[in-house]
């Protein structure tokens, strides 16, 4: 029988790609055009915006809500007012400026030089708008309606799951979905009754359990995702974005986004789970 946690990791399916009804031909809609880059502004809010960084964060906050809401089924009693507490916590503003902080402080000048250089040339165009693209709501279901058509190249498989390696893209899809459950179990525990609630500990001894079991459903998440979401790309130049990837400056970048995700996302909890205990202690006075 599945845990609530599995259940809910399922449900979610991808903090990036979640799913929102049959999706429209959503490659025909026009991608936001790239913020101006002003005079003031440094390389670090140069490489947030040319690499997607800033569209993904201010994505994160509804797709948290979808988390908050599960929880909140649990027998929250103060619906309204729990959600507007998280709605606020949750700010992308906040989030983003955090997760620039983090950014700054990972990546040295030479690092932002040489992703600059990546997310400048034309591929480093292309694969950005391809992931704004693949980030939206509805992308999730086109990537899995069209899996079975676009595995049967097994030559384009093998180089996407190299990609996937390179990236680490599945494992930092796991961690993610784990920190997101975690946090809003931090975030929502203070509102919930006392049979719905899980420790720490719990929590950490569940997901260690079922962290293999997910990282096998995520490589094929992820599979489904890459093989639809760079599809226009060829063969050469997915292994120039693996090259990219696997280099010592790639594998830094990407990983200094994936823990500014997971930042945010428990910078976000510490506030909620705060201002939500704040709150229900007074209503029990």
């Amino acid at each position: 029988m599945k845990t609530t946690l599995q259940l809910l990791s399922i449900g979610l399916v991808s903090l990036v790609v979640i799913a929102c009804g049959r999706p429209p031909e959503y490659d025909l809609e026009p991608t936001p055009a790239p913020r101006v880059i002003r005079s003031a502004d440094t390389p670090i809010d140069e490489l947030m915006d040319k690499s997607g960084a800033n569209f993904q964060v201010v994505q994160l906050p509804r797709k948290l809500m979808v988390t908050a809401d599960q929880q909140i089924r649990k027998g929250v009693v103060y619906v309204d007012e729990i959600r507007r507490i998280l709605m606020e916590t949750y700010n992308p503003g906040d989030m983003r400026e955090r997760a620039r902080e983090h950014l700054q402080s990972s990546l040295n000048a030479s690092d932002v030089e040489q992703t600059l250089a990546w997310l400048n040339t034309d591929l480093g165009k292309k694969v950005s708008v391809l992931e704004i693209q693949g980030s939206r709501p509805e992308a999730h279901n086109a990537s899995m309606n069209h899996y079975s058509e676009l595995r049967k190249d097994q030559q384009r498989v093998d180089l996407i799951r190299q990609l996937d390696k390179a990236k680490q893209a599945s494992k930092q899809e796991v961690e993610l979905v784990l920190a997101a459950q975690q946090a809003m179990m931090i975030a929502m525990g203070p509102a919930l009754p006392a049979q719905a609630r899980i420790t720490e500990k719990e929590f950490k001894k569940r997901s260690d359990e079922m962290r293999p079991d997910m990282e096998e459903q995520y490589q094929r998440v992820v599979e489904a995702t890459f093989l639809y979401n760079y599809r226009s790309l060829s063969n050469e130049e997915v292994r120039e974005y693996i090259a990219f990837a696997g280099s010592d400056v790639g594998r830094k970048y990407h990983t200094a986004m994936a823990e500014a995700i997971q930042l945010v996302v428990n910078y976000g909890s510490g506030l909620a789970g705060a201002q939500i205990a704040e709150f229900m202690a007074k209503k029990s006075q």
